[in-house]
């Protein structure tokens, strides 16, 4: 039985240890991600959301990034000896996550409004530019 034990034990951390690696890859893909939100930011401009953008994506990759490496410490360690201190490290990262998640919603409601705002400056320009060839379409007779 022991031995059925230790195999379903190197079962599970192989398990846990595969999906903390590949979790990896959407960390890359969300820090991807708010690069190219912050670049967003920076045309509209607003420096203040690019600013916030930089931060939750820092804070973010760190943190989710420290949750996968302790992850896969927390299953070398339960796996071996028990690892009661990983499992309460692995707890408190959650706290950090769950402000980055929170706030990182904030800023998709936030790039909302700008995008919004800034399509309606943009048909406002376009249609103070289109104003005079409208008028000359209107006063041709052929048109």
């Amino acid at each position: 039985m022991d031995g059925n034990a230790t195999e379903a034990g190197r079962g599970v951390e192989a398990i846990t240890i595969t999906g903390s690696v590949l979790s990896l890859t959407g960390v890359v893909a969300l820090f991807g991600e708010l690069v190219y939100f912050r670049r967003f930011a920076l045309r509209i401009p607003n420096e203040k959301l690019a600013r916030h953008t930089r931060t939750v994506m820092w804070g973010t990759a760190t943190d989710r990034g420290l949750l996968v490496l302790t992850g896969i410490a927390t299953a070398l360690a339960v796996w071996r000896a028990g690892g009661l201190a990983f499992a309460a490290a692995f707890g408190v990262l959650a706290i950090p996550g769950a402000v980055f998640s929170i706030w990182y919603i904030v800023l998709l409601f936030r790039y909302r409004s700008e995008f919004a705002t800034a399509a309606a400056e943009s048909r406002g320009l376009s249609f103070a530019e289109r104003q005079p060839d409208e008028q000359l379409h209107d006063a041709d007779p052929m048109h």
